[in-house]
């Protein structure tokens, strides 16, 4: 394995054909998730030439797929069932003490609510986890309890709104550099892409965002779009 988490694979049913980015996830061990849309026998290759074959099949009860949209006016899973999105805020959530976050999944659990905005980067001076170590590197530990709270989320049929950028910055994470922030919304692509539940809000209140120029914004929308390939809802918030 490498640091530089450019392994990817083609996964192939019938004449489809379609293309993932993997990610580093330390230790030397990098990963490819891949969300299969269909039933049947698939094959898949990756860029290291590694081959292997499986078969997808149905979906269990629960699992009605990732939301998208039914109409210009309405929303529904890919199975056809409507969604009706009744949404909360839990910006920081994922930057607490474990005892704080499994009280807000507990919570979750007995509200209404089937969507979540969550951010990435954290809201707060001190978090309890960073997304970036002292260097700017990726910190694994930090996406891998991530992964875990998004798949919390799913088992309750709560849909992840994952917001990647915000002005609330005591961190300092809003003065990246533009490669560095590139990359760090390819990764989260990578990582992220494959799970049921996620949606992609760019921005919460971008116009707020005072480090970064519509240019920027463009290119970041360009990169989710290109670098997903189920076509996740997107969006950006204004203030």
């Amino acid at each position: 394995g490498s640091r530089d988490g450019n392994i990817s694979a083609a996964f192939r049913i019938g004449n489809r054909e379609i293309r993932v980015q993997g990610f580093y996830d330390g230790e030397g061990v990098e990963r490819i998730r891949f969300m299969p849309d269909s039933e049947g026998d698939w094959t898949f290759v990756t860029n290291r030439g590694a081959r292997g074959a499986f078969r997808c099949g149905a979906a269990s009860k629960s699992n009605h797929g990732p939301v998208m949209v039914g109409d210009p006016r309405h929303l529904c899973h890919a199975d056809g069932t409507p969604h009706v999105s009744f949404g909360t805020t839990c910006y920081g959530w994922i930057h607490q003490n474990e005892q704080l976050e499994e009280r807000t999944l507990k919570s979750l659990r007995s509200s209404p609510f089937n969507k979540v905005r969550m951010c990435i980067l954290p809201t707060d001076g001190n978090p309890v986890r960073r997304p970036f170590d002292r260097d700017l590197h990726f910190d694994v530990k930090f996406f891998q309890h991530l992964d875990k709270r998004i798949q919390d989320l799913c088992d309750l049929g709560i849909q992840a709104d994952l917001i990647l950028f915000h002005p609330y910055d005591r961190v300092g994470y809003g003065n990246l550099s533009t490669e560095l922030n590139e990359r760090y919304v390819s990764y989260v692509e990578a990582r992220y892409a494959a799970y049921r539940n996620v949606w992609w809000s760019i921005a919460n209140e971008y116009d707020l965002v005072k480090t970064k120029k519509q240019p920027e914004w463009d290119d970041f929308f360009r990169i989710v779009e290109e670098s997903d390939p189920y076509g996740h809802l997107r969006s950006i918030h204004y203030s």
